[in-house]
């Protein structure tokens, strides 16, 4: 029968394992085209357009994160860690001014990293959609497309103000602190000034009744003078074996005018002569020099410098106060003449001075880096949260609403003949919708400067002179503090080399203005880097401004 023989021929060419097979075959197939499919969809949304560029700076928050960190348990986990602060490094001052220098360039490239990241993105949430437009329009109210604006925030969603306005408040604490998250610190101390004739030179006898100096001790053999007797003791000793540096008057008045001293721990004037000296002591006078700021105390001017243009020996603390300030004349006075320069009385013939152990280490603060990592995480999570859930594509560019408009009209304008910005600012919020009839269109000539506001212009500027203003007012200020500075020699003292002779003192006690342990650490750091509000401003205001 053809009927069976023709099953028989569709059974003979079928076969189990291939119908398996094919079927196998063609789920993979389906799957790898759907899983392409979400691929390139996947990619089409993260690499084109600005969503690209803020999965770029997602990234590149989490690898700021990953690395602070990293770094901070790093150094928590350490052996050098104490009171809630960590050692980088210790030892030599050259070499830790380099790890500090490379340390801050690496911050500062980290949190520039952050920093226009977070404002790329406050950017893309400030920008209004197409349908915030068309609802802005509806109540005759204009909107800025193409620029950064706070003034879209009243008219675009809660959510996205919301997550502005935590990028805005987390961009503080990172210019307030991150910069200082990492410091140096050098160890500096009061050096004591003892004016000897040559016998002391010599190995002669301390026989002193009387430790002299405005703060006396009264008995060279007491308990109250035994540190300093110590102090003179082992001076002696160096000098007598040679183990101190000698220096002639200019080097010697060169090196002890430093901001701090860091070179020399202990310093010998040797008189030419003891003709007035009492008895036949060979400490002639003694005395203590500490690295403050002027007007560190109330009601008493120090100047740290003062014992070396004093050719007179100040008997009181009245002395002092009245004391000339030992810079500008009075100390080009003593430079100038080097070879006849008398200290409390006595004509020195040269100096000699006792190496100090330079000791300078690299900190980092817990508590800043943790505030630091905090506001990372916010950002981090704000921005990769704008890079996946905004689904209304915003009108960054000009660009997008010429492209939205040329597809969709808006209702709102139609008709409306070629009209400026002015006449939208002008009848912006009236009770009718803007008027499409036609009207006389003045052309003049305009300049580009006109593309920005009034008001936008006077912030910006007002912020550049505010930063000049004050730089400038703090760099006459310190020059005026070190009159005999000359501008030749300001690059060869170091940039930013601390001097006690510039520091702006606060007004009131000592007790209540230099603060011990982490409150008067942050609140250095809150002074020290309160500049950097303005200069952050400055760069916000600037791109408000260049896009227009």
């Amino acid at each position: 029968m053809p009927e069976i023989e023709a099953s028989r021929t569709l059974l003979s060419s079928w076969d189990p394992e291939n119908e398996a097979k094919d079927h196998w075959t063609s789920q993979v197939r389906s799957q790898y085209s759907t899983a392409s499919t979400r691929y390139f969809a996947w990619q089409k949304r993260y690499t084109t357009g600005w969503r690209s560029t803020v999965a770029i700076n997602a990234g590149s928050a989490v690898v700021v994160l990953l690395i602070n960190v990293v770094f901070t348990i790093g150094v928590a986990l350490g052996p050098r860690f104490l009171d809630w602060q960590g050692t980088l490094y210790e030892g030599k001052c050259s070499t830790s001014r380099s790890i500090g220098t490379l340390m801050h360039i690496m911050v500062n490239v980290l949190g520039t990293v952050l920093l226009s990241g977070s404002n790329f993105v406050m950017q893309v949430l400030s920008a209004p959609t197409r349908s915030e437009v068309d609802a802005a329009h509806a109540r005759s109210i204009w909107l800025d497309i193409g620029i950064p604006s706070t003034r879209n925030l009243k008219y675009i969603s809660k959510e996205r103000v919301l997550l502005w306005s935590c990028l805005a408040f987390s961009s503080l604490p990172l210019h307030l602190f991150y910069n200082s998250a990492i410091f140096s610190s050098v160890a500096v101390s009061a050096y004591p000034v003892i004016l000897v004739d040559e016998s002391f030179l010599g190995n002669a006898s301390l026989n002193n009744s009387r430790l002299h100096g405005l703060f006396e001790v009264a008995d060279w053999d007491s308990d109250e003078g035994k540190y300093e007797r110590a102090l003179v003791h082992d001076m002696q000793v160096y000098a007598v074996a040679d183990k101190l540096d000698r220096l002639d008057n200019k080097a010697c008045i060169d090196a002890w005018t430093k901001g701090y001293q860091t070179v020399y721990s202990s310093l010998l004037l040797v008189s030419k002569n003891s003709s007035v000296s009492d008895g036949d002591d060979p400490v002639l006078e003694m005395d203590w020099d500490y690295p403050m700021t002027r007007h560190l105390f109330k009601g008493w001017e120090y100047d740290p410098f003062q014992w070396i243009c004093q050719a007179d020996r100040p008997e009181s603390v009245d002395d002092y106060q009245v004391a000339t300030p030992c810079m500008g004349k009075e100390l080009n006075r003593v430079t100038d003449n080097p070879s006849e320069w008398v200290v409390w009385r006595y004509e020195v013939s040269h100096c000699l001075s006792k190496s100090a152990p330079r000791h300078c280490k690299i900190c980092i603060s817990l508590p800043l880096m943790l505030v630091v990592i905090a506001m990372n995480v916010v950002k981090a999570a704000i921005m990769i949260g704008v890079a996946r859930r905004t689904r209304n594509g915003p009108l960054l560019t000009i660009g997008d609403a010429i492209s939205t408009y040329l597809e969709d009209s808006d209702p709102y304008t139609k008709g409306l003949s070629a009209s400026g910005k002015s006449y939208f600012v002008n009848h912006s919020k009236q009770e009718h919708p803007w008027h499409t009839s036609a009207y006389q269109l003045t052309l003049k000539r305009q300049r580009w400067f006109t593309a920005v506001s009034r008001k936008r212009w006077i912030f910006c500027i007002a912020l550049y002179v505010s930063a000049i203003g004050l730089c400038i007012f703090l760099f006459i200020y310190g020059m005026r503090q070190i009159p005999s500075l000359r501008f030749g020699t300001l690059w060869s003292n170091g940039l930013g080399s601390p001097d006690p002779r510039t520091f702006i003192a606060y007004p009131g006690d000592m007790d209540d203005n230099v603060k011990q342990g982490t409150p008067g650490f942050l609140f250095q750091v809150l002074v020290a880097n309160s500049p950097q509000v303005i200069l952050s401003l400055i760069y916000f205001s600037y791109n408000g401004c260049s896009p227009a």
